[in-house]
């Protein structure tokens, strides 16, 4: 299995370290190509969409059986899937689907715990930044701008 990041070119070094086994930059236009040609012509089988905006280069890269789950928006556009799309979803058994923590609270447990495993394993890398809760505001604008990687914590003062 190879693992491909999309992100800005600041933060290439970032998700490499993290594992990942190629990275492309979200800003460039044709970014899908240096993706098609890591994972070939059998395509990506999940994509995970933090951005929500269903009109972009990663539907093409998705395999037979392949997977969109978004789980965030955190694009300003506000662009629909497109209907060529949906013959191609219907050809290649694509999964379109939204994820929220909230409708699947029963499984936490068991996925928290699959989780920490990995993370014990050093199979799966976190980037924990913590703050001063005094810097909430600043942390937060840097957070709107997509300035940030991984989990913020704000921690209280004594």
């Amino acid at each position: 299995m190879k693992v491909v990041g999309l992100t800005s070119k600041s933060k290439f070094e970032l998700v490499r370290t993290l594992g990942a086994d190629h990275v492309a930059g979200s800003d460039d236009a044709g970014w899908a190509r240096s993706v098609k040609e890591v994972v070939g012509e059998k395509g990506v089988q999940a994509c995970l969409d933090s951005i929500g905006d269903l009109v972009t280069e990663a539907f093409g890269l998705l395999s037979q059986s392949g997977q969109w789950i978004i789980f965030g928006v955190r694009s300003d556009t506000r662009n629909a899937l497109p209907f060529e799309a949906i013959p191609v979803m219907i050809e290649k058994n694509i999964t379109l689907r939204g994820f929220n923590l909230g409708g699947s609270l029963q499984k936490v447990p068991q996925a928290l715990a699959a989780l920490f495993k990995l993370v014990g394993e050093r199979k799966l890398k976190l980037q924990v930044t913590k703050y001063p809760l005094s810097k909430a505001d600043k942390v937060h604008q840097l957070f709107e701008a997509r300035k940030t990687s991984g989990k913020l914590v704000l921690v209280p003062q004594n």
